[in-house]
């Protein structure tokens, strides 16, 4: 049996990643946040082709809804790949979680660990914010696997953007 070799591009970030959570038993729109974010970790040390690629942290309040607005927290990883002579193309993969019920006080952020320093020092950040850790025990009412070209219409969803 042959052994592929998961490598993150524009186009292999997502199916990489899609691969990874069904390996773990992690399948939308329910999974567990503690479980998802061990996944991720193990997803930010794959190799990557792309040009750039930064992995991030992001919350945001989803506010369809005024009276019951939804906490929204991704983790992800922008990729970004030069196409001759189109240009180049970004995209944001990761995993968005919305809870419901969260405090008014938790606040809109992102940390990428480009601003950090390392891969390690990007994680223990992470995993320092208020939002992760009520994330942990927050009532999660959905999860899913997400990519988003740069420039598309739903990457301004909920304010979620590099």
């Amino acid at each position: 049996m042959t052994m592929i070799e998961l490598r993150v591009n524009t186009l292999t970030a997502l199916p990489a990643l899609q691969y990874m959570l069904a390996d773990a038993g992690l399948a939308a729109p329910h999974f567990s946040f503690r479980a998802a974010w061990d996944v991720f970790q193990k997803y930010l040390t794959l190799p990557s082709d792309a040009e750039d690629d930064v992995a991030g942290f992001q919350t945001t309040w989803v506010r369809e809804n005024a009276l019951d607005p939804v906490f929204e927290v991704r983790f992800c990883r922008q990729v970004t790949d030069t196409r001759g002579a189109w240009g180049s193309t970004a995209r944001v993969v990761g995993i968005d979680f919305r809870f419901e019920g969260a405090p008014a006080e938790m606040d809109e952020v992102a940390i990428w660990a480009s601003d950090v320093g390392s891969l390690k020092q990007f994680m223990e950040k992470v995993e320092a914010s208020i939002e992760f850790r009520y994330a942990l025990q927050g009532r999660l009412i959905e999860a899913e696997a997400i990519v988003l070209d740069e420039g598309d219409p739903q990457e301004v969803r909920g304010g979620l953007s590099r």
